[in-house]
């Protein structure tokens, strides 16, 4: 037979020994093969056609494909010809493939496809071959890289987040520096030395000193003169009280005054000083200018009283009684009324500024009358305010306006002339002395035309102003005035003037004044600038066309209802809408009929509607149409306004027609896009809800059993647990290991708990035995607080249906509380006895107790008693919700009750018992069947102390062992051991179990566990699909890894 092995050769010496019955080429070429075939890397051999003449098998485990697929093939056609994008990958652009007809070696990076359609990336490094001086086909060498870039991008994404972390930290860190600087008060930190740790920028300013003559320094150093001070005494006071303190102080150095407040802290205090000096200022100012005020009142220069609110007048000087003709014997009388002063048609104007006073604490001035008390009505402009001491009173002066109003009277007439061209819209006035040729204008006229207002207030030729009016309107504008003169008649013109701010439109106004004999003697008027109104004309016309276009081009209908003849004009594009054919007489019967059955009644309703007047006559309504034509449905929008004749009767209903379905059609995809988002953002925020609670659960569960085996192995180490009690240490250290091994396990069911999936094991289950190992785990921490820990325990009470595991995890976490909130040499007591058909397990405590209003919310996730307590005890935020979950699962209750704080708690559960007693189940098997001897074992695991482990306990049942760090290593072994069971892990690397079990499936039936860390119910399924019979979870007990072995081969 040719030489044929699995193990690599060491040499070529070493080959050089073995027997050779074949040629030397031949032995070389088995030799190469044989390197080939146990190399890492995929190998490929191209021909001169670049068409695949060998693979090794790390090539068919990359590619998914075997030698003799792919022999005699374009490797580019089957596994390199499409990019990941899905387009196509010309072999010219392959740099791989250019390397035979190139002659050169390639190397680089590529992304390859695999028999079942993934992409992955590789490094491949491809050379040419050659022989006697030319090129005969190609190598290359591949390695798959998903692995790295997988790091690469982790490495990156870690990167990213590592110096995002640091942008926020340095931003927290400006945002403080930048609230800190923006405080407009000085502040300050000092030490319990009084040394300035600390002072922003207005500290600096307002202690008129730099950052480097205070931060060091003590304040009294600094500020010597304040020693013995009102500020040293007060800031002492604080520091020793350990409370805020408030103080106003004058310091005479600078001659200011400042609020000072000073909040003391355990490790010094921190200082908010405010200058006040212009407080204090303006509080003298009130004094003198209330001084002032009382001098102004009895000087009775001007008529002054005190009112309030429900119309009293309780003060008035001289001056005012005067004015109204009451004596101070009528005011003192309480005669005098603000209101009852007040003529009935001025109340309302008296309503409004009482409320301007009560909002701003004044009012405008405003003029009004008052009844005199003889009868006759006074004209007075009156002002009021009001006093801001709370006292809902003010003052108000009272002008009489008598003379005034005859003066307003006289000035009457002489002001008809401007009140007429205000009246015609003037905003500029002119007067022209026609018999001097003077036209005098005011400054905004003359400032429109460009002349010096001063000339043109005296008065300038009126072919001045005709020289800056456009050339085209010059003549019309003359006409026009030479007609006005003429006829007596208004003079009105619309012209262009040149303006220093450009070319402006006005309209003017005019009309002569005539002497006795009928001589034109002066010309006043007015102008108005009308640019404005000529641009929206102009644009007014512009977008009439636009819209005129507009509708055409965006097909739109338009409609006329003549309502008095019936008669409808319809444009083609609305007869289109409707399917209607172009010369098809409209009534309103023929658009009815076409309306969807469904929207018919609705727009009956509204076109009723908006024929009555109060409706404005606007009318818009989206309905569906069933065109005439095809009987395609079509939404459209109908816009439309009535026309009234004067009686109120509508004559007219015109408007436009838009086809909208598209719109339509969009907002309805729309919405259900919205309601997608919303369905899939409520479950996004579920899920994370849920995470966020699992993650809290984690940390509570996992510390659970470590308070015992921490507990005994400190006290095994200091040597001082008696030799008595190491195997009572030694077994509750082992138990708890067990159990802290079954809360990975539970991990999982935690949450299924938040998910409703939860399951429990359904064993009978003895609540005297559950109780004890429960209260083992809290009886350390009742002895260090020399908590006297009783136990009740009715040994007749029967057993229960359930979880032993999660029901000793209820009772600890009641003890663990009860320990927890007990004061040291309290007391703390368990029974346990049955009521009815439940078993009622109590646990009373004299410990801190619960108040009444935390008691209802007690088992609710994440409820704590208060803050205090939560920093002191740790809280019942997170135990009892899982204890009370888990009672609920096994068909019990729980309940606390509670007479306050301190006065201890008692939380009650209640459980149904087993209808009938099941004798307890062996499941362990017998001695016997757990002997392993000559039963051989391939054990696979890359953690050097699991494979020891292992590897000492199958040998010590009698088995025979044969060891593996790694797949491969498993793989190369497997054919010279020929085991009778395969026990292997999972995560490995290189190659893991998965890929283990698979290369051994296409070889053998061999019999396989798998024993992982992996132990959630999906890694079971995915382990065992792969091709392993059973699944142990790590860490495994040894007799149930024995029972395993011996079930599996029998």
């Amino acid at each position: 037979m040719p030489f044929v092995t699995s193990q690599p050769l060491k040499s070529l010496s070493e080959y050089q020994r073995l027997p050779k019955p074949l040629t030397d080429a031949q032995y070389y070429k088995q030799y190469l093969e044989t390197v080939c075939n146990n190399a890492t890397l995929a190998l490929f051999v191209m021909d001169e056609y670049q068409q695949c003449v060998y693979m090794n098998p790390a090539a068919e485990r990359l590619t998914g494909y075997t030698l003799a697929e792919l022999e005699g093939r374009a490797l580019h056609d089957v596994i390199h010809h499409t990019r990941p994008d899905g387009t196509p990958y010309p072999l010219c652009e392959c740099p791989i493939d250019q390397v035979f007809p190139q002659n050169n070696q390639e190397q680089g990076e590529e992304v390859f496809v695999h028999r079942d359609g993934h992409f992955y990336p590789v490094a491949y490094t491809a050379s040419p071959i050659r022989e006697e001086g030319r090129t005969i086909g190609t190598v290359i060498e591949v390695r798959d890289i998903t692995q790295e870039k997988l790091a690469q991008q982790a490495q990156k994404e870690a990167t990213e987040r590592e110096r995002l972390l640091r942008q926020e930290a340095e931003t927290a860190k400006e945002r403080a520096e930048t609230l800190l600087r923006s405080i407009t008060d000085a502040f300050a930190v000092l030490d319990h030395d009084w040394r300035y740790l600390y002072v922003n920028e207005a500290a600096t300013k307002l202690l008129n000193r730099t950052e480097e003559q205070l931060l060091g320094n003590r304040i009294w150093d600094v500020f010597p003169d304040l020693i013995g001070s009102t500020i040293d005494l007060e800031y002492q006071r604080a520091v020793k009280e350990q409370r805020t303190i408030g103080f106003e102080f004058f310091y005479p150095n600078w001659n200011r005054w400042y609020l000072n407040r000073i909040y003391p802290s355990d490790s010094g205090a921190s200082i908010f000083i405010t200058d006040i000096t212009d407080r204090k200022q303006t509080e003298q100012a009130l004094q003198t200018s209330e001084a002032r005020f009382r001098n102004v009142f009895e000087c009775n220069m001007i008529p002054i009283a005190i009112w309030t609110l429900d119309g009293a007048i309780i003060d008035a000087n001289d001056a005012l009684l005067d004015l109204v003709g009451y004596s101070r014997s009528d005011l003192e009388a309480g005669e005098i009324s603000w209101r009852k002063l007040t003529p009935p048609e001025w109340q309302s104007q008296d309503a409004r500024a009482l409320a301007e006073v009560l909002s701003q604490g004044n009012c405008t001035p405003f003029e009004k009358e008052y009844f005199h008390k003889d009868g006759r009505r006074i004209p007075i402009s009156i002002g009021a305010g009001l006093f801001q001491d709370g006292s809902q009173s003010g003052f108000f002066y009272a002008i009489d306006l008598t003379s005034l109003k005859q003066t307003e009277a006289e000035l009457k007439e002489a002001d008809s002339m401007l009140t007429s061209a205000l009246t015609a819209g003037s905003v500029y006035t002119w007067r022209w002395q026609i018999q001097d040729n003077l036209v005098s204008t005011d400054a905004a006229f003359a400032n429109l035309f460009g002349v010096d207002p001063e000339a043109a207030l005296k008065g300038l030729p009126i072919e001045f102003f005709l020289s800056g009016m456009h050339p085209d309107d010059r003549e019309p504008v003359s006409t026009a005035i030479q007609k006005a003169i003429d006829t007596g008649g208004e003079y009105l013109a619309e012209y262009r003037v040149r303006s220093t701010i450009g070319e402006r439109w006005v309209v003017a106004r005019g009309r002569v004044e005539y002497d006795a004999e009928g001589t034109p003697i002066s010309f006043p008027g007015a102008i108005a600038d009308i640019t404005e109104r000529k641009q929206i004309e102009a644009e007014l016309e512009e977008t009439e066309e636009r819209l005129r276009l507009a509708i055409e081009s965006a097909g739109m209908g338009t409609w006329d209802f003549n309502l008095t003849t019936g008669r409808i004009i319809w444009n083609d594009d609305c007869k289109a809408m409707f399917g209607i054919s172009h010369d098809a007489e409209i009534t309103y019967e023929t658009v009815e009929r076409r309306v969807h059955p469904d929207d018919r009644d609705r727009v009956n309703r509204e076109v009723q509607a908006v024929f009555d007047q109060q409706s404005a006559g606007e009318q818009v309504i989206e309905y569906r149409v069933i065109r005439q034509t095809d009987g395609v449905e079509r939404w459209v929008a109908s816009r439309g306004k009535v026309f009234y004749a004067p009686d109120g009767t509508p004559l007219r209903w015109i408007g436009t027609l838009l086809d909208i379905t598209e719109v339509k059609q969009r907002e309805a995809e729309r919405q259900q896009l919205l309601d997608r988002e919303k369905r899939l953002r409520e479950q996004a925020e579920q899920a994370n809800r849920i995470k966020d609670e699992f993650l809290a659960v984690l940390s509570h569960e996992l510390r659970t059993p470590l308070n015992p085996i921490l507990g005994w192995v400190r006290m095994l180490r200091a040597e001082k647990c008696p030799p008595a009690k190491i195997p009572h240490a030694l077994e509750t250290i082992e138990r708890n290991a067990h159990l802290q091994a079954q809360l990975i396990e539970d991990l999982l069911d935690v949450s299924r708990i938040l998910q409703g999936k939860l399951t429990l094991n359904d064993d009978s289950v003895s609540l005297v035995d559950t109780i004890k190992a429960a209260s083992e785990t809290v009886q350390l921490a009742a002895d260090a607080k020399a908590i006297n820990l009783v136990l009740n325990l009715d040994s007749t009470v029967g057993t229960i249906r359930g979880d032993a595991n999660r029901l000793q995890q209820v009772f600890w976490n009641l003890l663990s509380n009860a320990v927890k909130f007990t004061p040291a040499t309290g007391r703390v007591e368990v029974s346990l006895s049955q009521v009815g058909t439940d078993a009622e397990i109590q646990i009373r405590d004299t410990g801190k107790g619960i108040r009444s209003e935390v008691l209802p919310y007690i088992f609710d996730r994440f409820r704590q008693a208060d803050s205090s307590t939560t920093r002191q005890f740790g809280g019942l935020g997170l135990g009892l919700a899982i204890a009370r979950h888990l009672v609920e699962l096994h068909g019990g209750t729980i309940f606390a009750e509670s007479a306050g704080e301190n006065q201890g708690a008692t939380f009650t559960v209640r459980l149904p018992l087993s209808k009938f007693q099941m004798e307890q189940e062996v499941s362990e098997l017998p001695k016997s069947s757990r002997d392993l001897a000559g039963i051989k074992i391939l054990a696979v695991d890359d953690e050097p102390d699991n494979l020891d482990f292992l590897v000492f306990l199958l040998e010590a049942m009698g088995a025979i062992v044969q060891s593996a760090q790694s797949a491969k290593s498993a793989f190369e072994k497997l054919a010279q051991f020929q085991p009778d069971l395969v026990i292997s892990d999972i995560a490995m690397p290189d190659l893991d179990g998965y890929q283990l079990i698979q290369q051994i499936r296409k070889q053998s039936d061999v019999p396989a566990i798998a024993l992982t860390a992996y132990a959630g119910e999906t890694n079971q399924r995915q382990i065992l699909a792969a091709g392993f019979q059973q699944h142990l979870a790590k860490p495994v007990d040894p007799d149930e890894l024995v029972n395993a072995i011996v079930s599996l081969l029998n």
